[in-house]
């Protein structure tokens, strides 16, 4: 008796193949909705499914690749796909002048220019004096005693507060400011009794006006805020004064990304708008503010930035697109601020 050979099932059916490319539709419009509806909830269970839908993409390529080309074919397919990925990242750094042309934007300290999720396309700054004439940031003159100071811990951590009058009850939003005074406190020293839980104790960190040492002098001003859709007021810095020359807050600088060192208070890639650049003998150094912070990042106790750690300025963003790196980095808790804009 002659047995038949079992026919060789090489290439999937046509059927596996429809099957395959409706998990992929399927896969991408799960994506598409879970990250916005996380978007516009700030739902960390939408984040978690969001997450999920990434993965579940991840998949269902994977298991499309490998029945249109079997596994080599898909394995030689994510290869090409590797390569070209970081063929563009390698050709967009030498394009826009900077090792890392792409950035996601985490927090809600730039609202209402940037918003969390956006993915910010970056270019270098390169040379730093021709960068801070061609934008026309002011400059503030520092001596060298002076900007060591600045770069101290300790120093220049003020942050204005409306305070009550046993200078422990404080607050920057307000629905009204009758019977209320206004002084500077030092930020790093309300983090410890923050921590600590003990609200009782802030009136140590009263500084009250601004202190002859300092080589900064802060003003104050009372602007808008929106908290949970309601209205409310926001005590925030308006200037800062070195000597005779002082600077004021402006919506017109540039928006750029910079790294911070190990003694700041802030950590990570920061996404904040250039306020002035300090000029001292050792260079030049930025101050940066987020647009929906009442202070300068100098204020919460980050260091004046070197053009070395600045990866770049924005120039573009794009809406929504971040959260795919937001959410592949885990980062799904909604951060503090994003229930509050402020609007002037």
């Amino acid at each position: 008796m002659r047995l038949k050979r079992k026919k060789s099932n090489l290439f999937p059916s046509k059927s596996s193949k429809k099957a395959d490319t409706a998990l992929l539709y399927i896969a991408y419009s799960l994506l598409i909705v879970s990250i916005l509806g996380y978007a516009y909830t700030s739902n960390i269970l939408l984040g978690v499914f969001a997450f999920l839908s990434i993965v579940l993409v991840f998949i269902a390529e994977i298991k499309q690749n490998i029945g249109t080309s079997g596994m080599k074919g898909a394995a030689s397919d994510f290869m090409h796909a590797a390569i070209y990925a970081i063929a563009i990242w390698i050709a967009l750094s030498f394009i826009l002048g900077t090792s890392s042309p792409i950035n996601a934007v985490a927090s809600c300290s730039m609202l209402p220019y940037l918003h969390r999720g956006d993915l910010v396309i970056l270019h270098g700054i390169g040379n730093e004096s021709q960068f801070i004439a061609q934008h026309d940031i002011p400059i503030l003159n520092v001596s060298a005693s002076n900007f060591s100071k600045l770069s101290q811990s300790g120093t220049e951590h003020l942050v204005y507060f409306w305070y009550q009058h046993s200078k422990s009850a404080i607050s920057n939003i307000v629905n009204n400011t009758s019977n209320l005074n206004v002084g500077l406190y030092d930020s790093k020293c309300l983090s410890v009794y923050s921590y600590q839980q003990d609200v009782s104790s802030y009136y140590r960190c009263f500084v009250g006006p601004n202190p002859e040492s300092n080589p900064i002098k802060y003003s104050y001003s009372i602007g808008n805020v929106s908290v949970d859709g309601r209205n409310a007021l926001i005590i925030q810095t308006n200037s800062i004064s070195v000597g005779n020359s002082t600077v004021y807050r402006s919506n017109t600088l540039p928006i750029v990304v910079y790294s911070t060192s190990k003694n700041d208070t802030f950590s990570g890639d920061i996404i904040h708008r250039v306020y002035a650049a300090v000029n001292t003998s050792s260079g030049m150094y930025l101050l940066t503010k987020g647009n929906n912070n009442p202070s300068l990042d100098l204020q919460f106790g980050n260091t004046p930035i070197p053009s070395s750690r600045v990866v770049g300025y924005v120039i573009a963003d794009i809406p929504l697109v971040g959260y795919v790196k937001l959410l592949l980095s885990g980062q799904l808790a909604t951060p503090a601020g994003c229930n509050q804009t402020i609007t002037n």
